[in-house]
């Protein structure tokens, strides 16, 4: 499954990647825009060159079909690691489930394009594989509903 997301944020391209990268605003973010449990900055690393090295854990809260909350259970969490390259002005990361993590990969790139002095848009690529018997297309179906929902919400935030 690979989908490509956009969204126009009334700010300029600057205070958009301050912005991204603001700790507290990452929390709020998921705890209150996305309805979370839990958004635990893990490592924030801002590099000379401009580079940025971000983990976060994130407990999301999913209203799930069935079989699904089955396999990812009541203790569920992801953990974001991501590089956001200053040259590019881009932002890559993985996705690393608690569970099934050697059978779920998501990974994904983000950046803005200005639309205007004070105006972007955020455009995110992203792209999961699941490979579990019988429920791969089931999960990968959840992944992307929920990626577009989130964003979504995001921008709004």
């Amino acid at each position: 499954m690979k989908i490509t997301l956009r969204h126009i944020f009334d700010i300029d391209l600057e205070g958009f990647w301050k912005m991204f990268f603001e700790p507290e605003y990452a929390r709020r973010l998921h705890e209150e825009g996305l309805g979370f449990k839990k958004c635990t900055e893990v490592e924030l690393v801002r590099e000379p060159s401009g580079a940025i090295q971000r983990k976060i854990r994130v407990d999301p809260k999913f209203d799930m079909p069935a079989p699904v909350a089955k396999i990812l259970g009541e203790r569920f969490y992801y953990l974001e690691s991501g590089r956001f390259d200053p040259s590019q002005k881009r932002y890559r990361y993985t996705l690393t489930p608690s569970v099934l993590s050697d059978k779920v990969t998501i990974s994904g790139v983000i950046w803005a394009e200005p639309r205007g002095p004070s105006s972007v848009e955020r455009i995110v690529e992203i792209e999961a594989h699941v490979k579990v018997f019988g429920l791969g297309s089931v999960l990968e179906g959840f992944i992307e509903k929920e990626n577009r929902a989130g964003f979504q919400r995001a921008a709004t935030f």
